[in-house]
């Protein structure tokens, strides 16, 4: 094409030949413009690039620009003229098949931002005198310019789902046409305004279709290949849950053009919500069979080994349950009140909660399954070893444990399920099992300290290394206790939910089940109380050695007449034992273990008095005693402004002591 010889052959006309002129400027411009698309696609093929996309700037080589300066001058076109055919023309060209992946939204504001300023410098804004073909050739395009948008072009964002990464492009959009409309050159507005409603809906139903299509969702027998299916779309649908925190701005930019996007996106026939209730329907339909397959046991003997099908399918429903949800309660809250009463009765999603009726029993199970393979891993764990520099007060594994059990409850209770009976079910079942697996806990570590199972070598094990070990232990229960089972009643919510059965069945009789799972909380703590006492038995033994080369000397020394001969065995037992052991248990604990090792001193003491010695000996050994009795008293209180109830141990060795002293007769 040579515009140089074209532009030569161009005479001056007549001003009453301007409308034809402004129509053969029109038609020069659409050939100038096609032949930079045409030298971009060359371009594009010479580099042998495979995007499908080529990226115009919109700009014009020198040549094509001084053709149509060349015309515009001799002709006497206005730059304003000049302006807009040049944004029709691209705007033309963008609603093309031939060219529509040229033409970014980015090339159109820039035209269009040229208009505006040319319009600005005009001293009559209100009266820009377009000539007649202007203004219907500019109807004419707009319309296919609007239209054009019913589906995605280029790299324009899609409108559905709602991402904030998207806003721009949709705004950008808006923005053009809202602006296109303040120029005021069609002459029917309402009927443009009547097709950018259309086309909106359009696009929104293109886009949810596509959105939908993207997977298959097709939800088979074979049990990975369903799972995996199932989890494509729980992804999917996460995705929509996570964009109702932008839903509000969707709905507000929509409006602007008289659109709801709430009530197209999920009210309509054919919209979100109705792919989203078959869809699901389809999946938990398919699973419920699929779960009974898996929610038994693996292995009868021990309840806590299931197949992971069952926890991971479970998990899966607690999510898809849950983002459904969060999609419901988005959208009511962002519609008033009247229009959500208006057209909720045609949201088929909100009857969500019924569909999973069947499968609930089974997600149930899957939170039982996972507290109790939580619970045996804090045990099978607990072989943690710690070293000397570790500030350690607690295990990992009993955190973790803990942690997954509380939130495996704290997510049950996010369900909210409104069939009160499950939720009934759940309270005894979840209770029950989290009651079973403390004291399984509980009795799995009595057993290695009776097998000695956490040091296999005594001997080769310093006693404090040994104890550190066995306080963490402690400080594992007591976590146990205090984080988990003292917190059930209001992780579970017991008292909402008896008084809901009370109320829906009008029977008290279901306060005694509040009562009766309260009781196996207590059983349960007791359970863990006693393995806590067995557990300091233990820590005390390890002072057995230590202990008697102690008391020994003492023995000695009250023969000898020393000065506060038990002044030793009082400050190491102080400073030695249960000041270090302090350092690895919680404060709960301190007078727990002094008593253990008030009774292993007591015990020692016993085993060690002397016999045959003067009456004497004996005094000074009860005066001596009293003084050790009286410390033990203080650090054996659990509350230190109350006293402790008396010690038989040390009552009984007191009158032991006594009658020695009074005969010499043993």
């Amino acid at each position: 094409r040579n515009f140089s010889q074209s532009v030569s052959c161009l005479t001056p006309a007549a001003d009453s030949d301007f409308p034809s002129l402004v129509e053969e400027d029109h038609k020069l411009t659409r050939i100038v413009i096609r032949h930079e698309l045409e030298d971009a696609r060359e371009t594009k093929k010479n580099n042998e690039s495979n995007d499908s996309v080529i990226d115009w700037n919109g700009s014009l080589n020198n040549l094509s620009y001084s053709v149509l300066t060349q015309f515009r001058v001799l002709y006497n076109i206005s730059v304003l003229s000049e302006a807009l055919i040049q944004l029709l023309v691209i705007m033309e060209l963008r609603c093309s098949e031939d060219y529509s992946l040229f033409i970014s939204q980015g090339v159109i504001e820039d035209h269009l931002k040229i208009l505006l300023e040319q319009i600005r410098q005009r001293t009559d804004i209100d009266d820009l005198d377009f000539t007649d073909y202007e203004r219907t050739v500019f109807e004419e395009i707009f319309s296919l310019f609007i239209g054009h948008y019913k589906k995605r072009v280029r790299d324009d964002a899609p409108w559905f789902l709602p991402l904030r990464e998207n806003i721009s492009s949709i705004e950008s959009i808006f923005h053009t046409i809202y602006t296109l409309f303040q120029l005021k050159i069609c002459s029917n507005q309402s009927t443009s305004k009547i097709l950018l409603e259309d086309t909106i809906k359009t696009r929104l139903q293109m886009d949810i279709n596509d959105s939908f299509s993207v997977h298959p969702f097709v939800f088979q027998d074979r049990n990975d290949i369903q799972l995996n299916a199932v989890r494509k779309f729980l992804e999917f649908v996460e995705k929509l849950a996570e964009s109702m925190s932008i839903i509000k701005k969707y709905q507000e930019l929509f409006a602007s053009f008289n659109v709801s996007y709430i009530k197209i996106c999920f009210f309509e026939p054919n919209s979100a919500g109705d792919h989203l209730t078959e869809v699901t329907r389809c999946l938990l339909k398919n699973m419920t069979d699929y779960l009974q397959k898996y929610a038994k046991p693996m292995v009868k003997a021990t309840s806590s080994i299931y197949d992971p099908n069952l926890i991971q399918s479970s998990r899966v429903l607690l999510k898809l349950y849950l983002c459904l949800k969060r999609i419901i309660t988005a959208l009511r809250d962002t519609l008033e009140t009247r229009d959500w009463q208006t057209n909720a009765f045609e949201f088929k999603l909100i009857d969500y909660h019924n569909w999973f009726s069947p499968t609930m029993k089974f997600l149930l199970e899957g939170f039982v399954a996972q507290i109790r393979q939580a619970m045996e891993r804090a045990v099978e764990d607990d072989n943690e070893v710690f070293h000397d520099e570790d500030f350690i007060r607690y295990s990992q594994s009993s955190k973790a444990a803990t942690n997954l059990c509380m939130k495996l409850c704290q997510e049950w209770e996010s369900v909210d399920y409104p069939d009160i009976n499950i939720r009934y079910i759940a309270l005894i079942k979840l209770t029950n099992t989290i009651c079973e697996q403390c004291q399984h806990y509980a009795r799995r570590t009595a057993h290695k300290l009776a097998e000695n199972e956490y040091f296999t070598d005594l001997n080769r094990t310093r006693s404090f290394d040994v104890s550190k070990k066995l306080c963490i232990l402690v400080n594992d229960i007591e976590y146990f206790k205090q984080r988990l089972l003292s917190s059930l009643p209001d992780l579970l919510h017991f008292s909402s939910v008896i008084d809901k059965m009370i109320e829906n069945y009008e029977s008290t009789g279901f306060q005694q089940t509040k009562v009766t799972l309260e009781r196996l909380i207590n059983t349960a703590e007791n359970e863990m109380n006693d393995v806590i006492k067995l557990i300091f038995e233990h820590v005390a033994t390890l002072f057995c050695v230590s202990l008697k080369d102690k008391i020994l000397k003492y023995y000695k020394d009250e023969k000898c007449k020393k000065v506060e001969p038990m002044k030793d065995i009082n400050q190491y037992i102080d400073q030695e034992i249960l000041l270090k052991l302090y350092e690895g248990l919680e404060k709960v604990q301190y007078s727990r273990v002094a008593c253990a090792i008030r009774v292993k001193v007591l015990q020692c003491l016993r085993e060690f008095l002397p016999s045959q010695e003067p009456p004497d000996f004996y005094v000074r050994v009860l005066q001596s005693f009293d003084r050790l009795a009286a410390y033990f008293e203080t650090v054996c209180r659990e509350e230190q402004h109350i006293p402790g109830s008396p010690c038989e141990e040390i009552t009984i060795f007191q009158r032991t002591l006594q009658q020695y002293a009074l005969s010499t007769e043993q």
